[in-house]
Order: structure tokens, then sequence, then C-alpha cells
């Protein structure tokens, strides 16, 4: 696997890639940016023709990389063997002017999870859950640190005009964002957090759905309703807001029997107390997802289970047959700590490694420790990329797939 990287050193907690800029926590809770533009001019300048090439696609332009067009150009023997047949280079120096400080309050307590959705930047912390404003275009504009919540959510995540919120005993809350609703940010006034399950650890979406981690062998599965919104001000495309959410659904049954019976499985049939006895007694761990697509581990085992709940039909599961995991796969992918998605598969955190799992096969792109990860699976420009913030650097890793 062909990879890239860019490193930016220093004392990093988190970052995030949104839109044309890269967002950066400092451990005191402080805010940066970094421009991509600024950032491709430097590697324009530092790197050789083909580094310069292959970050623009593996690292700022997702959306070209997984284009038929690049698919085409990639079939060409020269421009295959120019792109990847030079060994893996790290772009550096980097330089230091690039970093540009964000004036913003200074969040409370220990960073703990972030998520940058909708102009809106939301922080989970030890001191709490807070939202604030944020455009790219106009970072240093002056917008309120809001608290939405006092609770110590270990996990958040935002899509389709919601958030969700992993509160633990607190439980499983989400909060309707709405995208005319900068102003109330000034007012402290916005929508309140609704309790959808009684208990979360971690939470992630599939599609519009949620996945709701318990710390059982697999999630709650909590099916949305939506709505279509038609474009408004700049925006082209319609817009899939979330209403409300069903009441969980177990995943665990229907896994085994899909599993078992390598079929399509429809949830609802597991979805009572008589159903216990179809219990198949196979012990497996769903250990993260990618969107739809589950990350199952059982003994001497890893495959994927996608789960499906498309209008008017009930929630399904079904194995994916288009990944095939080696001995070797296996080996790589078991026991991840945390499991993120990518457009084209899965990153996993293991102990001492980063590994991406794709229809290919798993492959280790960092194989030192790295003490957070993050991945932009519902970007459109950094959909399958990631970055990983180390003791004393973040670095932005790329990577194409030359099988």
């Amino acid at each position: 696997m062909r990879t890239v990287r860019v490193v930016i050193p220093g004392d990093w907690a988190d970052g995030w890639m949104y839109k044309e800029t890269i967002i950066l926590w400092d451990r005191s809770g402080h805010l940066f940016e970094v421009k991509q533009s600024d950032l491709r001019h430097h590697i324009a300048s530092v790197a050789s023709p083909h580094e310069a090439v292959l970050c623009d696609y593996l690292l700022f332009r997702n959306d070209w990389k997984n284009s038929p067009a690049f698919e085409s150009v990639m079939r060409l023997p020269q421009v295959r063997h120019a792109l990847v047949a030079t060994p893996p280079e790290e772009i550096e120096p980097f330089e230091p002017t690039l970093i540009r400080p964000i004036m913003r309050e200074k969040l409370e307590g220990y960073l703990l999870d972030v998520e940058v959705y909708a102009n809106r930047v939301f922080t989970s912390t030890t001191a709490g859950v807070f939202e604030t404003r944020f455009n790219p275009d106009y970072p240093n504009d002056r917008s309120p640190l809001h608290r939405l919540s006092d609770t110590r959510a270990a996990s958040i995540a935002a899509r389709s005009g919601c958030l969700a919120v992993a509160g633990g005993d607190a439980g499983l809350l989400t909060k309707n964002i709405a995208f005319d609703e900068e102003s109330s940010l000034d007012r402290k006034e916005t929508s309140p957090l609704t309790i959808e399950d009684d208990y979360s650890e971690r939470v992630q979406f599939a599609s519009h759905h949620l996945l709701n981690y318990r710390g059982h062998d697999s999630p709650g599965f909590l099916r949305a309703s939506v709505r279509k919104e038609p474009p408004a001000g700049r925006a082209k495309f319609e817009t899939t807001v979330i209403e409300d959410f069903d009441r969980p659904l177990a995943l665990d049954r229907p896994i085994n029997q899909a599993i078992h019976s390598r079929s399509r499985v429809d949830v609802r049939d597991y979805d009572d107390e008589s159903s216990s006895e179809r219990e198949l007694g196979s012990n497996h761990v769903v250990r993260g997802n990618s969107n739809y697509q589950l990350l199952v581990e059982s003994e001497f085992m890893s495959q994927v289970v996608n789960v499906s709940a498309y209008h008017g039909r009930p929630v399904q599961v079904a194995p994916n047959v288009n990944y095939n995991a080696s001995l070797d796969d296996v080996r790589l992918t078991q026991h991840a700590l945390s499991v993120q998605g990518l457009a084209s598969g899965f990153l996993l955190e293991r102990f001492a490694s980063s590994v991406v799992f794709t229809q290919s096969g798993a492959s280790t792109l960092c194989a030192e420790p790295r003490i957070r990860l993050r991945t932009f699976p519902h970007s459109r420009r950094h959909n399958d990329c990631f970055l990983a913030v180390a003791d004393d650097f973040v670095e932005l890793v790329g990577f194409l797939d030359v099988e």
C-alpha cells in the first residue's frame, strides 16, 4: 500500500480536517488552524512533483482519488510507475508559520472527543459537552463557547442535522442542529438534548441511523426517521435531516444467524423475548463500524456484516462477501482498541500500530503507537485518509491501494 505523510510538529491533543482547513487543539485547550492551500503550496516547494500530486489526491481531495477518472489514469503503466514506484516519504520540514491561532474561549477540562460539522465545533471534555460556531472563511469571528451538557461524554458524533452524545450512565443523548440556529448561539439558546437510550459508551452513525455501543458484544441499532430539505443559501444539493429515532434494536442474535447461515436476516425476527432459544452460541464482538459496515471479530476470524434500514423495509443484517480476511489479515485486525470508518474500509487502532483494512486486505500504516486517530467518513474531500496524534506531532496520512 502506497502512503504519504505530512508531519505537523507540536504538542497537540487532537485535530480535524474540515473543508479546506486543518483544525488543531493544543493540550491546554486552545484552537489553531493550518490552511490547506498554504500547506499544499509548502508541499509543492519542498517535495518531489509526484509526492505533491499524491498529497493532493490522497490527503486533500479524496473525491479525486475515488473518481473513475483517477482509476482510468492509474491503469496507464507510466503514470502508475511514476506515482507508486518510489518508496513512501514524509513531507518535511514543516514551516511553523503555517500554524495560526484561532481566537476562541479556552476549553474547560481535558479533551475527550471532538466533531466539526455544519460550521460548528462540538467538543467533549471532562467538564461537559460544548458547542461553538466556526466558519473556516472567517475563523476569528467571535462566537461564544456554549455548554450543552455537564455530562462527561467519551464519544460524540454529528450528521444529518443531529448531534449524538455517548454519556455513559447519563444515556445516549441527541440534539437537533438547526441550520438557521447560528444567531441563537450568541443568546445561548439551542435545542435541548433528548435521551434515546439509558446507557452509552460510544456512538457512531451508520448512514443516518445510530449505533449505540453499550459495552455488549454488539451495538444497539436506532433507526432514524428523516426528511429532505431543498438547497438553501449557497448549497447545491438537498439536505437530509433526522427528525427522531426508533427504540434501540439488539443486533447480537441477527448477526449470529447471518454469519452462520451466510444469508440476509431480518432483525425484527429476533426482537422479542421468545426468540432467545434461537441464540446460536457463537461468540462475536462488533469492534466498530464504517458507515453501515460492521467489523465483527470472533475466535480466529474477522469478517464484515452489513446493516441496512431502507425506507419501507425492515432492518436487516447480511454478510459482506467482498471482505475475505486471510490469516495474516485476521492477525492484524484482531483485538483492535478502536475502529473508525474510511471510504474504502476501516482504520483500526491497535496497541502499537495503526492498520487499514479494505477489501484488498489489511496493512499496517503506522508501526508505532498513536495517542489518537481521526477519520472523516462523512467528508467529501477527506473521507479516505486519517489524522494521527503522537507525543510531539500530528501527522496526516494518505494511502493508495496498489495491489
